[in-house]
């Protein structure tokens, strides 16, 4: 009895596996080859695994966190900058007041100190788009490594 059941499963099991994979069309072999049915050349694509997820991560996590030392870097120099100015109206004020030409070289050169820190504060806003852009474009690259569907 057990050895019937067994050569009629290995009889039959055969016929489920051709009608799980008849769902995909034959191609018709033709006698000339541009009577041949057109097949549309696709990429190959890479199967996204998971490291690639944790690196992209990685990377987005690393870039949060340049953003927030730039920004913090760019914030600091807005504040002496803001510091400088307020050192400026003082002495512009005492200028007026009084007539001291040492007070007048130091104006000047706090006047040249603004001028450098607003370079620096340029480019400090400079850095912190430039991280912002990149940090999008790497969200963007992880949303769509993460609705691509790739086959096996």
């Amino acid at each position: 009895m057990k050895a019937r059941l067994t050569l009629l499963l290995i009889i039959i099991l055969p016929l489920f596996t051709i009608a799980q994979n008849s769902n995909e069309p034959e191609l018709q072999h033709t006698l000339y080859p541009w009577m041949e049915p057109k097949l549309s050349k696709m990429e190959p694509t890479k199967r996204l695994t998971k490291g690639n997820v944790e690196r992209a991560k990685k990377r987005i996590k690393q870039e949060e966190e340049n953003l927030i030392k730039l920004g913090q870097k760019e914030w600091e120099i807005e504040l002496d900058l803001k510091a400088k100015r307020e050192n400026l109206k003082q002495l512009e004020n005492l200028q007026v007041k009084r007539n001291d030409p040492d007070l007048q070289k130091n104006i000047e050169k706090i006047r040249a100190k603004i001028v450098k820190t607003e370079e620096k504060l340029n480019k400090a806003k400079t850095k912190v788009e430039l991280s912002t852009k990149a940090l999008n474009e790497y969200e963007i690259a992880l949303k769509d490594a993460r609705l691509k569907k790739y086959g096996s």
